[in-house]
């Protein structure tokens, strides 16, 4: 089975220092690497790279343009040959319009301009309910009707047969996914045996990322059924958006999954509230010191005067804590006082005081063989900026992958 890994444009700044909180100088954004760089592996086996990703970023389309999606990504390298790369349209990001915003033609054209492996066509998702405006402009949830349904998997299913037929007539050397979306383990299979009918042989069920596991059981098994009907020998590439929960990794590969993609591991690094960095003994709060010079920051009033000079203290004794000078008595102290001068809902540093101090205390950055630990230290347990937050998502992805592949081949779980 084979993880992949979606990706946004993630990179980080090889050259970043941490003591001084700088960029290296000169900056120069082209030199900003990605995690399989920032590694020296690559804790996946393929990525995930959505269109509507590289449209929303002028420079990264730009790269695609100039690169292809390989150079882009920096793969191009024969070291990373086994990584596959995989395009689809991102449909959560048009997830409330009528239809995609994409042709099968067109992203057909484009998968095998920019050089993807794998490539699936435009599909809309089908959900509970979408955004929209009312009479007066404001934004409201509306409930898809069964008919709406129906028609966003009629739309998917018309799709994949244009894009299979521009494909095959125009000879492009990627593989083509048709995208699989439904409402109940019923729909999900019929639209599989329709793709597999059009001559499909790799299919990529969507839809299930916020499904519980049990519904996500419940429709591979009916896709598993609808597989077997169609093609006695089960001789199809199933591919599963969104779900990468290791508790069900079993069950998906007995059920016929060869891979699937997810980006939790990854983004909770800073988009979990409490589960932000995985050690061997589970997942830990990150030690939150916000950078008190951003914008966005909202301090009490009368707070502002010496937050640098406390900001500073807090990061010097987190460092100390590490190099067993300090006392972590005192650093919880000083982080507290330090949190205490913004405004939040609730205390942050009250809620993560035994979670920080049972990280502070086990230190699991000097055990751990990934790179990012090895290199920045302690500096990969603090919550604060885009190079330590995606480092910690690097790592989480790193042990992620490795306890991926040990379930995969049987070993015990660790993490």
């Amino acid at each position: 089975m084979k993880y992949l890994l979606p990706l946004w444009d993630d990179r980080v700044d090889p050259d970043f220092d941490f003591i001084a909180e700088e960029y290296g100088k000169p900056r120069n954004t082209d030199s900003d690497i990605f995690i399989h760089e920032a590694l020296g592996e690559a804790p996946f086996d393929g990525i995930l790279l959505s269109r509507s990703v590289i449209d929303k970023e002028g420079s990264v389309a730009r790269r695609v343009e100039k690169l292809g999606v390989r150079g882009h990504l920096r793969l191009d390298d024969p070291k990373w040959e086994r990584v596959v790369v995989m395009g689809d349209c991102g449909a959560f990001s048009y997830i409330n319009e009528y239809l995609p915003p994409y042709s099968p033609e067109e992203i057909a054209g484009f998968y095998d301009s920019a050089g993807f492996d794998w490539g699936v066509a435009p599909d809309h998702v089908i959900v509970g309910s979408i955004a929209q405006l009312d009479a007066s402009g404001e934004r409201i949830r509306v409930a898809l009707s069964r008919h709406e349904q129906r028609r966003r998997q009629r739309v998917t299913l018309d799709n994949a047969e244009r894009f299979l037929k521009t494909v095959r007539c125009r000879g492009y050397a990627f593989v083509p996914f048709g995208a699989v979306q439904g409402w109940s383990p019923r729909s999900y299979c019929s639209a599989a045996q329709e793709l597999l009918d059009m001559g499909y042989d790799h299919i990529a069920i969507g839809g299930l990322a916020r499904r519980r596991s049990s519904e996500v059981l419940q429709v591979l098994e009916a896709v598993r059924a609808g597989v077997r009907e169609r093609r006695e020998d089960g001789n199809v590439h199933v591919h599963v958006f969104g779900v990468g929960r290791l508790d069900l990794v079993s069950a998906m590969a007995r059920l016929g999954v060869e891979s699937f993609d997810s980006a939790s591991a990854y983004r909770a690094a800073w988009v979990d509230d409490k589960k932000n960095y995985v050690t061997p003994w589970g997942w830990f709060p990150a030690v939150r010191v916000p950078q008190s010079s951003l914008r966005l920051m909202r301090y009490k009033s009368g707070e502002v005067g010496g937050l640098a000079t406390l900001e500073q203290r807090c990061l010097e004794a987190i460092r100390g804590v590490d190099a067993g000078e300090v006392p972590l008595a005192r650093v919880l102290n000083l982080l507290e006082k330090y949190d205490g001068r913004f405004v939040r809902n609730g205390g942050t540093v009250w809620r993560f005081r035994d979670g920080y101090a049972e990280l502070l205390e086990r230190r699991p950055w000097g055990s751990c063989d990934c790179r990012v630990c090895k290199e920045l230290g302690v500096e990969v347990a603090i919550f604060r900026g885009t190079n330590r937050n995606r480092r910690r998502g690097f790592h989480n992805t790193w042990v992620f992958y490795g306890e991926l592949k040990r379930q995969l081949s049987g070993g015990a779980r660790e993490a």
